[in-house]
């Protein structure tokens, strides 16, 4: 089973900040826990029920749940503490990445619709596809992935195309994520050899204000035939404007 456990992360990174303001003592109950992670995942259903005034009624419940683990300090998070919890629930200068919890097996058909030129679609193909994901901290965090697809055609299991991919993500601070990742792209043509493209790449991603994220991206890339392989390092800087 797959699961996300994002809504949890939030709610360790809440604690951390009320635990550095002193808003609460100590760490809180894995039952407090688990019940603001299920508060938390419930965003939605707070805004469908209280509308454009949900956030109230959701930190409140929240706050509820804090009080009932008996590690708060006063009767009230404050104004400072609903401050730490605003900006990590609404991602204001800071981000929790996703994070995702076991592993899953897909079967499928692949259908090409359409191409970017004249030619002709491939035929419908058998798709394999899995994923596994395991946090290994609250801090970090391994996502893989493997596709494998082959035409239903006199090509089966002769033309065969695969993906595999594995990334490391690991949260420096609550503003600084470092992201690590390998791709392998197979091809095996119905003629000729297989060949396999290798991607290499490390990102440092900062997240300055808001919705602004500034990415430091390196890149080094294997890719080709066996007789014609290239090699080719890329380094980029960007600049990305969440706008919703």
């Amino acid at each position: 089973r797959y699961i996300n456990a994002t809504t949890l992360a939030k709610a360790v990174r809440i604690e951390e900040h009320l635990i550095r303001e002193k808003v609460i003592s100590g760490y809180m109950p894995k039952e407090t826990m688990i019940a603001i992670a299920n508060i938390i995942e419930r965003e939605d259903e707070y805004r469908g029920v209280y509308g454009d005034t949900y956030e109230q009624r959701w930190y409140e419940d929240i706050e509820k749940e804090i009080l009932k683990s008996g590690k708060m300090v006063g009767e009230h998070l404050g104004a400072i503490g609903i401050l730490r919890m605003q900006q990590v629930l609404k991602n204001i200068n800071e981000r929790v990445n996703e994070r995702f919890y076991g592993w899953d097996v897909t079967l499928g058909v692949l259908f090409n619709l359409s191409t970017s030129d004249k030619s002709d679609t491939r035929s419908p193909a058998l798709s394999i596809g899995g994923r596994y994901s395991h946090p290994i901290s609250w801090s970090s965090q391994i996502n893989s992935f493997l596709n494998v697809s082959t035409p239903f055609d006199s090509t089966f299991f002769k033309d065969v195309r695969g993906e595999l991919g594995i990334d490391y993500i690991y949260e420096l601070s609550n503003k600084i994520n470092f992201i690590g990742g390998y791709r392998l792209n197979y091809t095996k043509p119905n003629v000729g050899d297989g060949y396999a493209d290798h991607f290499l790449n490390g990102s440092f991603i900062f997240y300055m204000e808001n919705s602004i994220n500034l990415g430091i991206n390196a890149t080094l890339a294997s890719y080709g035939l066996s007789t014609a392989k290239r090699t080719d390092f890329r380094t980029s800087v960007t600049l990305q404007y969440n706008l919703f």
